[in-house]
Formats: structure tokens, C-alpha cells, sequence
């Protein structure tokens, strides 16, 4: 069996991506020994120990995991919370995902601001997420029905656009 795996090790974290080739009736302490570990430090998916004589077969240990070397695994490979998700669409943040959890979100680029925006009013709105995953807008009185012309196209759309 071949599995490509990112393995993190302390002190200093790194990670290194290898490819390894294993037996099929391999155990977790052969692939952890395949990686130059001892049996005391282990593999770690996660937050949890790997017990070292489970067949790798039956392991959540899968193609393309990320796992830790002698310890868990640090908590920035682990996913965000939050229950509503916010993309920047466009601008100088375009691509970025927030996570937010349920309550009130300042948006701006103040520093105060939860979410913040890398250009524009200092307080845009306030987002209330609710714990049901609504969420409602609150325009900041700086920006309340302030509208913003649309840029000017060197060249007109094809088809109906104008």
C-alpha cells in the first residue's frame, strides 16, 4: 500500500510530505517505525493517539492525511469554527474566508472592528449572526444609503449588459 502523508514534528514544527510504501498487513507502529520513530512517541491523527499494533487498514489514517509526529498535531492545521461563513468577493481581500460565530460582528477597517477590511470606513455594519446561522446587516450611519458609482468599462459587454 502507498500513502502520501504530511508528517509534523516538534521542536521545531515542520512538516515534511512523504511518500511511503508499506506492506498491506502493515500496523501504525511499523509505518511509525518506517519514519524513524520510536514506539514510545507515536502517531498522531488529530488529537488522537494512533494505537501502534492497529492494522493501517483499519485506521483512519488515510492517503494525503496530515499526521503528527510524537504528539498532536497543532491546532492550526485543525479546522476553524464558526457556523456562517463571509468571502470577500472582491477588493484587496478577495479570496479571504471568515468563519463567524453567532453574535454581533463590527466589519471596517477600524482596528476595533471582528472582521476587518483592509480599505474603506472605519465602520462599515454590524453582522448578528444568530445561532441558527441568520444573519442580519446593520449599515453603520457613516455609510447608510451611500451608494458608489460604478467604474467606467473601457470597452461595452457582449450581449444585452449595458
Amino acid at each position: 500500500m502507498r500513502l502520501l502523508l504530511t508528517v509534523v514534528t516538534p521542536d521545531p514544527v515542520r512538516s515534511t510530505d512523504v511518500a511511503v510504501q508499506v506492506d498491506d498487513d502493515a500496523t501504525v507502529g511499523s509505518l511509525a517505525a518506517l519514519l524513524g520513530l520510536d514506539g514510545a512517541e507515536g502517531l498522531w491523527l488529530g488529537a488522537q493517539r494512533l494505537e501502534p499494533a492497529r492494522a493501517l487498514r483499519g485506521s483512519p489514517l488515510r492517503d494525503g492525511a496530515v499526521v503528527g509526529a510524537g504528539r498532536p498535531v497543532p491546532g492550526v492545521l485543525a479546522e476553524p469554527d464558526g457556523s456562517v461563513e463571509v468571502l470577500v468577493a472582491s477588493g484587496p481581500g478577495a479570496g479571504r474566508v471568515h468563519r463567524l460565530r453567532a453574535g454581533s460582528v463590527r466589519v471596517g477597517s477600524a482596528a476595533d472592528c471582528e472582521l476587518r477590511l483592509g480599505a474603506g470606513p472605519a465602520h462599515a455594519a454590524v453582522l448578528d449572526v444568530g445561532a441558527d446561522g441568520t444573519v442580519g446587516v446593520r449599515a453603520d450611519a457613516e455609510v447608510a444609503g451611500r451608494t458608489r458609482p460604478a467604474a467606467a468599462r473601457a470597452r461595452a459587454l457582449p450581449g444585452p449588459f449595458a
